[in-house]
């Protein structure tokens, strides 16, 4: 189980809108995470699709930047921020 600690709401925090809908997803997984593992989500949004639409590239990457995941995602977002970053912590199991 994966969960997450946010100290502040980190879509208003970043300038984010939070009235993003997740149309779509795909993934692939390239290769394992090692448990206890530090990794990094990153997304970006590569194409403007039409109107509200527009295609993310979503993976995530070890400490050494190595990606494990690649992915894309379409989603509906009314005006897409200038730039924005967003932090989250993995709360470790026990």
């Amino acid at each position: 189980m994966v969960g997450w600690e946010c100290p502040t709401k980190p879509r208003e925090a970043s300038g984010l809108d939070p009235e993003v809908v997740h149309v779509s997803q795909t993934l692939s997984f390239l290769q394992p995470a090692d448990i206890g593992e530090r990794l990094t989500a990153v997304c970006e949004i590569s194409e403007h699709v039409r109107g509200d639409k527009y295609q993310l590239t979503t993976d995530v990457v070890d400490a050494d930047g190595e990606r494990l995941v690649e992915g894309q995602a379409a989603v509906l977002i009314d005006e897409p921020p200038d730039i924005g970053r967003v932090e989250v912590e993995a709360i470790p199991a026990g």
